[in-house]
Order: structure tokens, then C-alpha cells, then sequence
């Protein structure tokens, strides 16, 4: 039966230019669906899986950012109306998050050979009002680290974090990175930077 509506997904994906949201009873299906999906060539970003929060978005304890990236990925997709696959539980689609006005609002776009519209200091700060950590190096999604006029910032919807280099003001570099090795895996033309929390505090 998965591998039918999974087949019947693939043909509407061909015929319509917007987003398909299947919903299934719980996590082990929309699993079994996504991995379905995956097998007939879907993917490359344009294929995601809802998980839902361990927590509630106001509870203490460590934060799994690789969740909240995904889930902020959805999002994102749907706000964009870009021609994407969503799969997720009921449970995921029932949990309260950040409101579509509020994310729009603090997406932010670097784009090479643009100012960065401030020193790094200011920058900083607004990632932390983003919900990003400070690091001395970047290892996870949800952090960032600064050191002269370079910056690296793992956003909460990529699979590689990313280096700002700064020429003045002006962005002269935008590269994604492996953390391990340190090695460039291409230099990038923009990068988006989404918040990296559901719930965003301002003053």
C-alpha cells in the first residue's frame, strides 16, 4: 500500500509546481512513506521528513537541533510554496510552532559581494536573537564562531555549516565546510540563515 501512494505522489509531483504535505498516523509510517519516496529518486532537498519535538519549545534540556532543522525546513518550503515533498505524523503537524509571519521576519539571506550590514560583533548578536550559540568552533546546527574577520555559522536547515569571509563590511566569500576536516566543499553565490529555534525571544 506505501509503495502505491508513493507511486501516485511521484505522478502529482510531476504535474503540479507547488507543495505536496502527506500526513500519516505516526512517525514509523511517515518513515516507511519517506524512505518509499526516496527509493523512486525523489530527494535532493526537495524531499523531507517532519520529525515531531521531543519537548515542548519552552521546556529546559538539551535541544536537538537537527530536529528543529527539519521541522524549520517544512516550514520554510511551504512558506517559499516551492515544489517540495513533506511527510510527516499527526503528531508533528499537532505541535505548536514559530508563526509564518515571525519566521519570514528573521530568515536572513548573505550574499556575496553584499555588506553584511554591520561589524561581526552586531552580526553575532543577531544570530544569538536567532537562537544561535556561540562556539569556539561550529560542530552542530544551532551554532557559530568568530575569529577575525571570518565566521562560520552551521544554520539550522543545512547539512554543512558555512564560512563568511569579510573583506571590510563586504562579504568576499560564502563556502560551505566539512567540520571534521575543515575542507571547502564549494564556494556558494548566498546562504539563508533561518532561526534556529521554534521559539525566538525578543526584547
Amino acid at each position: 500500500a506505501v509503495a502505491a501512494k508513493s507511486v501516485v505522489v511521484t505522478a502529482l509531483r510531476q504535474e503540479i509546481n507547488r507543495p505536496i504535505f502527506l500526513v500519516t498516523y505516526n512517525y514509523e509510517q511517515a518513515e516507511r512513506l519517506y524512505e518509499d519516496l526516496a527509493s523512486l529518486g525523489l530527494g535532493n532537498g526537495d524531499l523531507l521528513l517532519v520529525p515531531p519535538a521531543d519537548s515542548m519549545i519552552y521546556q529546559e534540556g538539551d535541544t536537538d537541533f537537527d530536529v528543529i532543522g527539519r521541522r524549520l525546513s517544512a516550514l520554510s518550503c511551504l512558506q517559499d510554496a516551492k515544489p517540495c515533498i513533506i511527510v510527516a505524523p499527526i503528531a508533528s503537524v499537532l505541535q505548536r510552532t514559530i508563526p509564518p509571519e515571525a519566521l519570514a521576519k528573521h530568515r536572513v539571506r548573505i550574499e556575496k559581494g553584499s555588506a553584511l550590514g554591520g561589524d561581526l560583533d552586531e552580526y553575532g548578536l543577531k544570530l544569538v536573537e536567532l537562537g544561535y550559540e556561540h562556539s569556539d568552533m561550529v560542530e552542530r546546527q544551532g551554532e557559530f564562531s568568530r575569529r577575525g574577520g571570518i565566521m562560520d555559522i552551521f544554520p539550522s536547515t543545512e547539512n554543512l555549516p558555512i564560512r563568511i569571509e569579510l573583506f571590510g563590511d563586504e562579504v568576499e566569500s560564502i563556502r560551505s565546510f566539512d567540520v571534521e576536516t575543515q575542507r571547502s566543499s564549494g564556494e556558494r553565490e548566498y546562504a539563508d540563515i533561518a532561526p534556529a529555534r521554534e521559539l525566538l525571544l525578543e526584547k
